[in-house]
């Protein structure tokens, strides 16, 4: 299922595309081959933003271009993909992801990133405010600017990889298995990186179950989290 591919990094915004976050420094390694034609390195940018994309965009998304490109330039599991995700993509299917009419703050969240310089905190908020919705991309993206500290500072919130892990296992619990890649990630022990990563993995769990139970009061749950 094309929705489930993923590698562990995550969405940025270019002059063509909608809104994501921003570039990470292996992200801009990736474009710089990209842009020279490099097919691979196409494919593999791609896929590094497509779980933080927000699917209701689809076509206008740099996960789309960078596959497209990849694609054309006929680099066969990039041609496989685009060809399932063409003849699956129902945006009707996508109100899932969406619910609560949470597709309105989305696309005030793609209009605060077109100014200059850039709201953080304004654009955070309103993730937050989605996310307390159930709105997926929201909670992917917020899984990313908890648990990367350099995203963590743009941002403006606090460096957390249990809450990543937490958002991560609490977008899985509410849409499937989209963002499991994510959850797998940031739940790992590595990036929870903590003598008892079991036991966190463990209140992460606990926390995502009483979110689902009760979603509104998602980052007062989140906050109680060390």
């Amino acid at each position: 299922m094309w929705k489930k591919c993923s590698l562990f990094l995550l969405s940025v915004t270019l002059s063509h595309a909608i809104y994501g976050l921003d570039y990470l420094p292996e992200q801009i390694e990736l474009l710089n081959e990209a842009k020279k034609g490099n097919p691979e390195a196409q494919y593999d940018l791609a896929m590094s933003l497509q779980t933080t994309t927000d699917m209701a965009y689809l076509k206008q998304s740099d996960f789309f271009y960078w596959l497209e490109q990849a694609a054309n330039n006929k680099y066969d599991v990039a041609q496989d993909l685009l060809d399932d995700i063409l003849a699956e993509y129902d945006p009707k299917l996508l109100q899932d992801l969406a619910p609560n009419e949470t597709q309105k703050i989305l696309d005030e969240v793609h209009q605060l990133d077109k100014q200059q310089p850039k709201h953080y905190a304004v654009i955070v908020n309103k993730l937050k405010q989605a996310a307390e919705l159930e709105n997926y991309t929201a909670l992917a993206q917020l899984s990313w600017i908890y648990g990367d500290g350099r995203l963590a500072e743009k941002y403006g919130v606090k460096f957390s990889t249990i809450k990543a892990c937490t958002l991560a296992t609490y977008n899985n619990l509410r849409h499937g298995d989209i963002n499991k890649e994510d959850m797998e990630y940031f739940c790992s022990g590595d990036v929870l990186n903590r003598a008892d990563w079991p036991q966190a993995q463990k209140v992460a769990n606990k926390t995502a179950a009483e979110i689902q139970q009760k979603p509104r009061a998602l980052f007062s749950l989140l906050d109680k989290l060390k």
